[in-house]
């Protein structure tokens, strides 16, 4: 039974063979090109046209203009997803280092040497630290006006 599924598999007669017609392809194409891509058209077959009004056609935009709009949604995601991506990072819990240089950055003014001696005294004490981060904006102010006057006032 293999041998004569086997013998049927490798047969040369096509489907058309019973019906006494040769086989199109094998006649145009030369032996081994598969033109398996698309099937030929019978002469009274007509070719199928796309189906499309010419109302759509007149609606659609130009190319041009797809373009643009497709760069501006892609600029307008990729913006979404910045903001995400700053929220995200805004709701992970910050450590009180982390608040503290956060705070010290909102400070203008001020000399770096100040801002130094500032940034050294308040790392070594977490509780001062904050006390000065938990501050609002003015009262950090005056709490660095303040250190540095107590500084420059202790000094020889």
């Amino acid at each position: 039974m293999v041998d004569g599924v086997a013998a049927r598999i490798f047969d040369p007669t096509t489907i058309f063979h019973p019906f006494g017609v040769p086989d199109p392809v094998l006649e145009t194409q030369p032996e081994g090109v598969d033109t398996m891509e698309s099937d030929p058209l019978d002469e009274n077959e007509q070719q199928e046209q796309p189906r499309s009004s010419t109302s759509n056609r007149n609606n659609r935009p130009p190319r041009a203009s797809r373009t643009n709009n497709e760069d501006t949604i892609m600029n307008d995601i990729s913006q979404s997803i910045g903001q995400m991506a700053g929220s995200l990072k805004a709701l992970k819990k910050k450590n009180w280092k982390e608040k503290l240089t956060e705070a010290l950055d909102t400070l203008q003014g001020y000399s770096i040497e100040d801002m130094n001696t500032l940034y050294v005294t308040l790392r070594a004490d977490r509780r001062l630290a904050e006390d000065f981060y938990m501050r609002t904006q003015s009262l950090r102010e005056f709490f660095v006006d303040e250190f540095l006057a107590e500084r420059r006032a202790s000094r020889p």
